[in-house]
């Protein structure tokens, strides 16, 4: 089963350095100032919140917002946030992708905002429009809008690899929401990363939820500091639907190692098969758990283990191979 701890350890050393990277998640903070205005307005408290992967996080993935005067829809600020957010989302997601897998994404914000921008806004109008029917479903409901709960963690469990999906293999909305619920519906490593994702939202919910609500410099401060978590939370994702869809993980059997990517195609994604696997380069990334390469360039198997630690002793072969050459 996938290790979210070390999908997070691994993705983190390869986006660390990317300033737009960790810049963005605080963009999509402020722009979202309705939701600041709440928790100021609601005075100290806390809560608790539970959610999946997404494409873009900011520190409104990990905060329980108050709505102390209900719930209102305005049609144009509405809008206006899908589109905003699929924008950043179009590019955040490509250049991730590209950070912890190299070569199946897109670092340049113009190529990426024109490639995978019509496919993202597709998946923001579906989960707008479930997000409009619970807000009906709870006006109607009253008291028992509770019942909503479970629906939305369903659908945001069953679409949350959809984005990276796009990217990753170069899907429309429709086919990336349709493999997305059928990895949904399969369970196994897809099932057990989210429910991991899940808790550490919620452990950090807890503080985080206090936090915003001490008055605008915590609240400033909380921005900031959610902005690496929500990065590499992020990267950790792109790389997990990465390995997953490429058959590198296989519900607690070792995924293939660095050297198992297969060729890619013109557009710059790489395609695998189960019989046509090539040789990459050293930059090339895989999941943290896997085979390690031998330093005469066969394959040799290792049990399973932190393939980022591994890398490093892999490394430091190279090096000494190559001290020996001179």
């Amino acid at each position: 089963m996938p290790s979210l701890p070390e999908y997070v350890q691994g993705a983190w050393e390869r986006v660390r350095s990317d300033v737009l990277l960790l810049a963005l998640p605080v963009v999509g903070t402020v722009l979202q100032f309705e939701n600041a205005l709440r928790v100021l307005r609601a005075g100290p408290g806390g809560g608790v919140t539970f959610a999946f992967p997404t494409g873009f996080a900011t520190l409104w993935s990990f905060v329980n917002v108050p709505t102390p005067d209900g719930v209102f829809v305005r049609p144009v600020a509405f809008v206006v946030g899908i589109v905003v957010h699929a924008a950043l989302t179009a590019v955040y997601v490509p250049r991730v992708v590209e950070r912890v897998r190299p070569g199946r994404g897109e670092v340049r914000v113009g190529a990426a905002l024109s490639r995978y921008f019509a496919p993202v806004f597709g998946i923001a109008l579906a989960l707008a429009a479930v997000g409009l029917v619970l807000v009906a479903s709870a006006l109607a409901l009253g008291p028992l809008v509770l019942l909503a709960f479970p629906v939305v963690l369903a659908v945001g469990y069953a679409l949350y690899a959809a984005p990276f999906l796009v990217v990753v293999e170069d899907r429309g909305a429709v086919d990336a929401i349709d493999r997305s619920v059928d990895l949904a519906t399969d369970g196994g490593a897809y099932a057990s990363y989210g429910g991991q994702y899940l808790l550490v939202v919620a452990l950090v919910s807890l503080p985080a939820s206090t936090v915003v609500r001490l008055g605008l410099p915590a609240l400033a401060l909380a921005a900031v500091l959610a902005a690496p978590l929500a990065t590499a939370l992020t990267a950790a994702t792109a790389a997990f639907v990465t390995d997953l869809v490429d058959g590198r993980l296989d519900d607690g059997r070792a995924p293939a190692s660095d050297d198992d990517h297969g060729p890619t195609s013109d557009d710059g994604h790489a395609s695998t098969s189960d019989d046509d696997h090539g040789p990459t380069s050293d930059e090339d990334s895989s999941s943290p758990l896997g085979d390690a390469r031998a330093d005469d360039g066969s394959r040799e198997t290792e049990p399973s283990g932190n393939h980022w630690a591994r890398e490093t002793k892999q490394k430091d072969r190279d090096d000494h191979a190559t001290d020996a050459d001179r």
